[in-house]
C-alpha cells in the first residue's frame, strides 16, 4: 500500500479530533454533490448538473444529476450554482517565508501546508528545502492524521552551486559533493530533488544519476545551465520555464549565469511563434521534460505595481511584514530597471507554457511562495485567473493545475480529476467558473479523502500570524 493510500485510510477510520476539528464542515462517510457544474480535471468541457457521490472517501459515481442514482436518506450538498474541481495538485510550493530580516527566512510547515489546503491544494511538491526534515515531520503528522494538511512530495536541500544565494543552502563544489548530498537525503527520506541556479553541467549530471538512481524526480531552476542543456542530461521538470530560461541571451557562456535582465531583454525579442522558442518547445517535449509555470510569482517579484496582491491576501501577514512587502511594491520589486519590460514578457510566457501544453508537453503549476505577496492559500487562485486571462480555456488551467501534476508525480490512478475510483478530493466553488474566472475566489469548501473544511475557517485561523517562525506542532490552537 501506498503512503498515499495510507494516509486515506487514517483519516478515513480515525476522523479529525483535536484542534483541527473545527476546520471540519462535511464529515460523513458517503454523501452526494448535486446538480453541480463541473470541470473534472482531464482537460474535458465543462459539465452543467452533475452528481457526484462519495463513499469512504472515494469517489464513487459521477453522472448527470437526472440519470445519478443517489440513495435515499443520503446526505446531500446542493451544488446548484456552484462548480466541482479536483483538488489541486501544486508543484511548486515552499514551506519557508521571508522574515523581517532581508534574505532571512522562517519555518512555515504546518502553516503552509493547512493554507495550502485553504486554497484548494489537497497534494503539493516541495520545489526545494530549507529544512527537509522539519518538512517531513510536517508531512508524516499529515499522513498519521495527527494534523490536516495538503499531503507533501518533500525535497531534499536546494542542490546549488559554488556561489550560496540563501541561508541554509548547501555548496556543491564537485560533481561527487551533488552524490553525496543525494544519497545521503534519499536515506532521511526526500523523495525529489531541487537543482538550482548556479550549479554546473557537471554537477547536475550527477545530481541527476543519483537521483534517478534512488527513484527521484529532479526538479530545476537554473540559468547557469541553459534549458535545453539540463533537458538534455535527464532533468524531470524545469521550473518557472520560459521566465528564467537563460538559451536565449546573447553570449552566454558555460556553467555561468548571464545577467537576469539580460535574458528579459532576450526574450522580450522573440515572437512565442519564433523558431527558437518554438525549436526549444519541441526537444522539451520530445525528451519528456516537464515545466511548471509560476506566472504569479514572477509579476509579484519584479513588477508588483502591475501585479499587486490583494488586501484579503496580505491581511495573513503580521502587520510587520506586510509593511516590508509594501516597501518592496514601492521599489519595484527587486529593483527591476524595467518592470514594464517584465510585465509585457509575463504575456509571452505564458502563451509559450499554452504552446508547449497544446503542441502535448507536460505543463505545471506551482506558487513558489518566497516573496512577500505570494500567499498560501491565495496565489494558486492568481495562477489560475493568470493562465485564464493569458488564453488558457478553464479546462486546460484546471488540467494543469490537478491531473498533470499527478501524472508528474505517479499518482494519476489516485488523484488529479474527478474520476470513479479515485480519492475523493475535490473542490467546490460558489459560480460558474466556466464563465467567471474570478470565481476562483470563492471556494467553499475542500475536499481531501472525502472530508470537507472549510476554507473561510482556515484561513481566519491565521490572519496575521505569517511573518514569524513557526513555532507550534500541530495547529493554530497551539501557537
Amino acid at each position: 500500500m501506498s503512503l498515499a493510500a495510507v494516509s486515506i485510510a487514517a483519516a478515513g477510520e480515525q476522523g479529525i479530533r483535536g484542534p483541527d476539528a473545527k476546520f471540519v464542515t462535511v464529515g460523513e462517510p458517503t454523501f452526494a454533490i448535486a446538480h453541480v457544474g463541473l470541470l473534472d480535471g482531464t482537460g474535458a468541457p465543462p459539465q452543467q448538473d452533475m452528481t457526484v457521490i462519495v463513499r469512504e472517501g472515494r469517489i464513487a459515481h459521477v453522472a448527470p444529476a437526472a440519470a445519478a442514482n443517489v440513495p435515499a436518506g443520503l446526505t446531500v450538498i446542493d451544488g446548484k450554482g456552484k462548480t466541482l474541481l479536483p483538488g489541486f495538485v501544486l508543484m511548486h510550493e515552499h514551506l519557508f517565508y521571508p522574515t523581517l530580516q532581508p534574505g532571512k527566512f522562517g519555518l512555515y510547515p504546518h502553516t503552509f501546508t493547512q493554507l495550502s489546503l485553504a486554497g484548494g491544494a489537497t497534494t503539493i511538491r516541495t520545489a526545494g528545502a530549507l529544512d527537509p526534515q522539519a518538512d517531513r515531520a510536517a508531512q508524516d503528522d499529515i499522513r498519521a492524521g495527527r494534523t490536516i494538511g495538503a499531503d507533501t512530495d518533500v525535497t531534499g536541500p536546494y542542490i546549488n552551486g559554488a556561489t550560496r544565494i540563501v541561508d541554509r543552502m548547501p555548496i556543491i563544489k564537485t560533481p561527487q559533493d551533488a552524490t553525496d548530498l543525494v544519497d545521503y537525503w534519499s536515506r532521511q527520506g526526500a523523495t525529489a530533488f531541487k537543482a538550482y541556479q548556479t550549479i554546473t553541467r557537471d554537477e547536475l549530471a550527477a545530481a541527476v544519476k543519483a537521483a534517478h538512481a534512488h527513484g527521484a524526480k529532479i526538479a530545476a531552476h537554473l540559468c547557469s545551465v541553459t534549458a535545453e542543456d539540463a533537458s538534455a542530461l535527464g532533468v524531470d521538470s524545469l521550473e518557472h520555464g520560459f521566465a528564467v530560461f537563460s538559451d536565449f541571451t546573447p553570449n552566454k557562456k558555460d556553467d555561468i549565469c548571464p545577467p537576469w535582465i539580460e535574458g528579459q531583454r532576450a526574450l522580450a525579442r522573440l515572437s512565442v511563434d519564433s523558431p527558437e522558442i518554438q525549436g526549444l518547445i519541441g526537444t522539451l517535449i520530445k525528451r519528456g521534460t516537464a515545466i511548471t509555470s509560476t506566472l504569479g510569482v514572477a509579476g509579484v517579484a519584479n513588477a508588483p505595481q502591475h501585479y499587486r496582491t490583494s488586501d484579503e491576501a496580505l491581511s495573513l501577514l503580521s502587520p510587520e511584514l506586510r509593511t516590508v512587502y509594501e516597501q518592496w511594491v514601492a521599489r519595484n520589486g527587486r529593483n527591476v530597471a524595467d518592470p514594464a519590460l517584465v510585465a509585457q514578457n509575463l504575456e509571452k510566457v505564458a502563451k509559450a507554457h499554452l504552446s508547449f501544453l497544446r503542441r502535448g508537453g507536460l505543463l505545471m503549476t506551482g506558487t513558489d511562495p518566497t516573496i512577500a505577496g505570494v500567499i498560501p492559500g491565495y496565489a494558486d487562485l492568481t495562477e489560475y485567473k493568470l493562465m485564464v486571462g493569458f488564453g488558457f480555456t478553464p479546462a486546460e488551467a484546471i488540467l494543469v493545475m490537478t491531473l498533470n501534476g499527478a501524472r508528474y508525480l505517479g499518482q494519476d490512478r489516485e488523484i488529479g480529476s474527478v474520476t470513479e475510483g479515485k480519492r475523493a478530493d475535490l473542490v467546490l466553488v460558489n459560480g460558474d467558473l466556466a464563465a467567471d474566472a474570478t470565481t476562483i475566489d470563492r471556494i467553499e469548501t475542500v475536499f481531501k479523502a472525502g472530508i470537507g473544511y472549510s476554507r473561510a475557517r482556515l484561513l481566519a485561523a491565521y490572519k496575521g500570524k505569517i511573518g514569524y517562525t513557526d513555532s507550534y506542532a500541530y495547529g493554530p490552537e497551539e501557537n
